[in-house]
């Protein structure tokens, strides 16, 4: 079967681009032919990357193109992993007229499903959601699905053998308390929950003034793309010292995986309270790492927290979407912050072996491919 994966380049740093990397070593081990369609991170021409095709950017932003790269290359199936309410209306009817099938994995991260979503859900001849917190929605739209988590290279992602020395490595002091947030900093509203986050670590510092928060973010993005991270720690009260952003010039030119996993090794705890999560791969990274974890009890991440907590919302909020998401409560917050770091050294071991046993079973690379994709991929090429 020839599969045109249509999604962020391979190579790239995002989440998108992580996943992609990962789904073409799936279907490259179960035989099938592939080119990816790099709408998201490649302008220019046409190259061939580890023996893979791989086409730039067209035209339209969110490769709602992809019809003619199907076309051009011959494929039998188009799989866009991405969110799909940016498409064209016609999307469906361009991929089948190019003569391939939709195949759309895509995201839901709020309630109910969008209505943006499920007009362009409809259109696909096969519909993949990659949590169980989609699946339920799914449930209520009365369309037919399949489902297939994302996937963690826990080999990459796995505890450190010699915490202390990584720590003096990056700089970081053996005594401090690292609460990492690993989230981009994108939109307006933050969906990552930064001012909420900001705010109870703020809190949970005034008590623990050994406690430092390293952002893996853009410190200040431009208005309406982002929030000024600096200027609403100044706001908080953060102090200078209990603050450190990634190097902003790395982050810029791109940041290995490595370095990300290296991020979870060294800190004590992930902060990630998002407003709505489609998966949240920082979230199964982390635990893969032994890192426990904060986040909310709604979308995604209540599936995804073992070793750590998810916090009761504070309220809802409507999004322009059309969908809910879920507003974070402060107050929760810090008292998570506050209930990991009472763990003894003992809770603090068990919990992280616990939570990377858990990835591992759930969400490795063998696991989801073997359990998921084997059979996903198997049903679209015998009803193609």
């Amino acid at each position: 079967m020839k599969v045109l994966l249509s999604s962020n380049t391979p190579w790239g740093t995002s989440g998108y681009s992580t996943q992609s990397r990962l789904l073409l070593k799936i279907l490259k081990w179960m035989g099938h032919e592939v080119a990816v369609y790099a709408w998201y991170g490649m302008e220019g021409q046409r190259l061939q990357i580890d023996g893979f095709d791989v086409y730039p950017r067209i035209q339209h932003r969110y490769g709602g193109d992809a019809g003619l790269i199907a076309k051009d290359w011959g494929a039998d199936v188009v799989l866009t992993l991405q969110d799909i309410w940016p498409l064209p209306d016609d999307f469906g009817d361009s991929v089948r007229e190019a003569g391939a099938k939709w195949a759309a994995y895509f995201p839901i991260d709020g309630v109910p499903m969008p209505p943006a979503v499920e007009r362009q859900a409809r259109q696909a001849d096969y519909r993949i959601v990659y949590s169980r917190f989609a699946c339920c929605v799914m449930d209520e739209t009365g369309l037919d699905y399949q489902y297939a988590p994302h996937a963690v290279d826990t080999e990459l992602f796995s505890p450190a053998a010699d915490r202390a020395a990584l720590r003096a490595e990056m700089n970081i002091p053996q005594n401090a308390y690292m609460v990492l947030m690993v989230a981009a900093n994108k939109g307006y509203p933050s969906r990552k929950s930064y001012p909420e986050a900001f705010a109870a670590f703020r809190s949970f510092q005034r008590r623990r003034p050994e406690a430092v928060l390293f952002v893996h973010a853009k410190q200040d993005e431009a208005i309406g793309a982002g929030l000024k991270l600096g200027q609403l720690a100044y706001q908080l009260g953060i102090p200078a010292g209990a603050l450190r952003f990634i190097d902003q010039e790395q982050f810029a030119l791109g940041l290995p995986s490595s370095l990300v996993a290296d991020l979870y090794r060294t800190a004590d705890v992930l902060l990630m309270p998002s407003m709505g999560e489609g998966f949240g791969l920082p979230i199964v990274e982390a635990q893969a790492c032994g890192l426990p974890v904060i986040t909310q009890d709604c979308t995604s991440m209540s599936e995804l927290t073992c070793n750590g907590v998810a916090c009761p919302p504070l309220q809802k909020f409507y999004t322009a979407l059309s969908h809910w998401q879920f507003i974070a409560d402060v107050e929760a917050v810090e008292g998570a912050l506050e209930w990991i770091y009472r763990r003894t050294p003992q809770e603090t071991a068990e919990a992280a072996a616990l939570g990377r046993q858990f990835v591992v079973d759930n969400y490795s690379l063998e696991h989801v491919a073997n359990h998921f994709w084997y059979p996903v991929l198997k049903h679209i090429e015998e009803t193609l």
